[in-house]
């Protein structure tokens, strides 16, 4: 595959995008390591901004198009799979606000005291991880 085929982010995109509606509409049940329960989250990450609805929507508005610059500027395969991920869950999160005002947390890890999520805030959490170590290998 070539650096500058874009159908790959895409269609990696589009995946993540598919699998956080998918989850959230249909998934139920449990097992040893995680139930899956449907929780309204009106605020971000770890229950911050609580009834913050219209500021995250505006950051996300904000937010995306900054992804977007960055990702076609990217030289770095690593780094545009950093921002695919970061723009998926965003995007997956941003249509829950859009359209039920809040977002719906489905995973509840059985083993650990935690906030439920959702397939979104792993992707958000995962591109995260890989834009930290991008930027921290490109400081050398």
């Amino acid at each position: 595959m070539k650096e500058e085929n874009g159908y790959f982010f895409l269609l990696m995109f589009s995946l993540i995008v598919f699998l956080d509606r998918i989850t959230k509409i249909y998934a139920h049940g449990c097992n040893f390591l995680f139930c899956i329960v449907h929780s309204k989250n009106y605020g971000a990450a770890f229950g911050i901004l609580q009834n913050a609805n219209l500021f995250l929507i505006i950051i996300a508005a904000i937010l995306l198009p900054i992804i977007f610059f960055f990702f076609l500027r990217a030289k770095s395969k690593f780094l545009k799979i950093a921002l695919t991920l970061i723009a998926a869950g965003t995007v997956g999160n941003l249509i829950d606000r859009l359209f039920y005002k809040y977002v719906m947390d489905i995973i509840s890890i059985n083993f650990l005291s935690f906030n439920h999520f959702n397939m979104a805030d792993l992707s958000n959490t995962v591109g995260a991880i890989l834009l930290v170590i991008f930027l921290l290998k490109s400081k050398k």
